[in-house]
């Protein structure tokens, strides 16, 4: 079996603050109309979200631990007064890592490449007579980009 294949955009860990035995949440169905328990082990995940690589995945769970530590200090406390000025650095870090990790985040990224496309189709379809090709545009409506780790995670230097 594949080390770390069900990779999970939003952390368990914030899940647990919303469990009462650290292995269910209560989830509310649009669709449905319906609330029921589930195993937050499979929610807000897919296989290979991020990568194959199974290094990856580690390092952004590492990344979550540092960040569990700040988190959990903010509930027990109930405010972020208490946190020092590296702490809240590293938070607010965490807060744009955690944006850019995120489905919608993966779902904008293929959203700009396919509008790129839709830009460039009368750019691509000149250069194409000029090398003697033949590609038209209707040949191009027909081309989807989808970009294979569109995970758009971010570095920022917060002050």
């Amino acid at each position: 079996m594949v080390e770390n294949k069900n990779q999970h955009y939003v952390p368990q860990y914030y899940f647990k603050q919303f469990s009462s035995d650290k292995k269910s949440i209560y989830m509310y169905n649009i669709r449905s109309g319906l609330c029921k328990s589930v195993n937050f082990k499979e929610q807000c995940s897919e296989n290979y979200f991020y990568s194959k690589n199974s290094n990856v995945e580690r390092m952004f769970s590492q990344i979550e631990n540092l960040c569990s530590t700040l988190l959990m200090k903010i509930i027990a406390t109930e405010s972020i007064d208490t946190l020092s000025s590296q702490e809240m650095k590293d938070l607010k870090s965490y807060i744009i890592f955690q944006y850019g990790r995120t489905k919608v985040s993966a779902d904008k990224a293929n959203e700009t490449a396919t509008r790129f496309l839709d830009i460039m189709k009368p750019n691509i379809v000149e250069f194409s007579k000029s090398i003697g090709d033949n590609i038209n545009k209707e040949d191009l409506d027909k081309v989807k980009i989808r970009l294979e780790n569109p995970v758009g995670v971010r570095h920022s230097n917060v002050k």
